[in-house]
């Protein structure tokens, strides 16, 4: 294994590291904060989503800075949908707040493990473009070389 090679694993599994962490830290958001809240009103409130989804945001913008490649752009969106998907199998395993009556992992895993994998990543993958539009646009004369090589 080069010397490269070895660096994309250690990347990708600090990707689905951060992003089963952030996840987790978000269904404790949603577990300690908006769960106590539910018998009180009615609906909840938006900004109350996007309360508990911002450790998520806040690690794909962090992602989206790093990315410098179209090959580290998808291959950091599909393993930060397997690092949320990770937690998302965990917390309907155990029973989670948010999770028990949403069992897609345990009841259909094929479909969970490709079909939402892929939605998974296209959602984080939109969050990180958005981050690498605005760093280079704050930052940079030229945006970063995103077009695959062709041949070596």
């Amino acid at each position: 294994m080069t010397a490269r090679h070895a660096t994309t694993w250690y990347m990708g599994l600090a990707v689905i590291a951060t992003f089963a962490a952030s996840s987790f830290v978000s269904g404790l958001l949603y577990g300690q904060v908006i769960v106590p809240r539910l018998s009180s009103v009615r609906s909840v409130p938006m900004w109350w989503w996007g309360a508990a989804s911002l450790p998520i945001v806040i690690a794909a913008f962090a992602m989206g800075w790093m990315v410098h490649s179209a090959r580290a752009f998808v291959l950091w969106s599909l393993t930060a949908a397997v690092g949320i998907n990770l937690y998302i199998a965990w917390a309907s395993l155990t029973g989670r707040p948010g999770f028990v009556n949403q069992p897609s992992a345990l009841t259909n895993p094929i479909a969970f493990w490709t079909l939402d994998l892929g939605a998974m990543a296209v959602m984080v993958g939109i969050v990180v473009a958005i981050a690498l539009a605005m760093r280079t646009g704050l930052f940079e004369r030229r945006p970063p070389n995103l077009t695959p090589r062709r041949g070596r």
